[in-house]
Order: C-alpha cells, then structure tokens, then sequence
C-alpha cells in the first residue's frame, strides 16, 4: 500500500548530556511542526570497483552512502521556527542532537540520525505568498530506518 505524506513528523530530540547512545531510558522528542517538504534522507551507495585483471566485466562492491551534504527541509518562516533553531544550535556543540521522520500507518517507521543545523534562510517571496524557510540539518550519522508496528521513543542511536 503507498503511503501518503499527511501525518509525517519531523522532530528531533537533544542528549542530556554528552551521547545519545548513552542515555538511558525512552528519548523525549519533540515536533518541529512548521515542515512542509521533507528531503531525501536516505542517499544513494556508491559503487566501489574492485574488477581484477582476470575478469571479464567490471565487478562492483558497495561503498559509502551518500545524503549528499546537508538536508534541506521547506518550513513556514515563523518566530517558533527561528527560535527552536536558535536553542537547538546553543548547545548542539556540547549535546548531541537527533532527528527522525516519523511515518504513520501503513508504513509505521522512522528514519533517524545525528546532526547539527545551521541558522534558517528564507526562500524566495512573493506576492500573495506564504514566507518559506530552509531549515539545514547536517547529518552526523548514517540515517537508521526502524519499522515498528507503532513508533516509539525508544533510542534508535544505540
């Protein structure tokens, strides 16, 4: 069955102290509702050569995955906005932060990883427009995509 976007989450949640994969416990995350457009997360593989002088095609092993720098999520440009990436940027040097992607039913999974943001821009105005902003995550990890019949707040950076 195809899942539509109508009920996806972005949050994100911020270790007490140090490393997420120490906490103890279910993690709090919390919503980052002004989202409208969620970017690609999980980036493509590259391919690694590995052909010897002996074959006859060109042989292939996976490498690293790649999200293609930072990912760019389409927000409403609000003062909620700009103030959530301002706390969350205070202390991402000292604190770990994760995001996730919450998909409902039927595909009840998430997509989490480490980053950092970067301070909000906005997108091009116009008239009769609603303001958009572009909120950048830099992935600090690989994305981990846990299927749950129903997503919890258990740590998916342990």
């Amino acid at each position: 069955m195809a899942q539509i976007a109508n009920g996806c989450k972005l949050q994100y949640t911020i270790a007490a102290t140090g490393k997420l994969s120490a906490a103890i416990g279910a993690l709090v995350w919390s919503d980052i509702e002004d989202a409208t457009n969620i970017p690609e997360l999980v980036g493509s593989t590259s391919a690694v050569e590995v052909t010897r002088i002996i074959d006859k095609a060109k042989i292939y092993i996976p490498g690293i995955v790649d999200n293609g720098g930072n990912m760019d999520f389409t927000c409403h440009w609000t003062k909620e906005l700009l103030a959530l990436v301002d706390a969350i940027a205070a202390v991402q040097d000292t604190k770990e932060v994760g995001f996730r992607v919450v998909f409902p039913a039927p595909a009840d999974c998430q997509l989490a990883w480490t980053g950092k943001v970067a301070q909000v821009t906005n997108e091009a105005i116009e008239s009769e427009g609603v303001i958009g902003a572009k909120l950048s995550i830099f992935p600090g990890s690989a994305v981990v995509i846990k299927a749950t019949a129903d997503v919890t707040n258990e740590n998916p950076f342990k």
